[in-house]
């Protein structure tokens, strides 16, 4: 079997989605509910 590396950009979406998930569950901790914004909206990132 040959290693694959996935790349820095499937570890960094890794941690992005552990990040969106505990802020999650740390708004609603605190009685809040967080609502994603459209794709159209959100600023590019470069």
């Amino acid at each position: 079997m040959v290693y694959v590396d996935p790349g820095a950009g499937h570890y960094d979406e890794i941690h992005r989605k552990r990040v969106v998930s505990n802020l999650h569950r740390r708004a609603q901790s605190l009685g809040f509910v967080l609502h994603p914004i459209p794709a159209a909206t959100e600023p590019a990132v470069s």
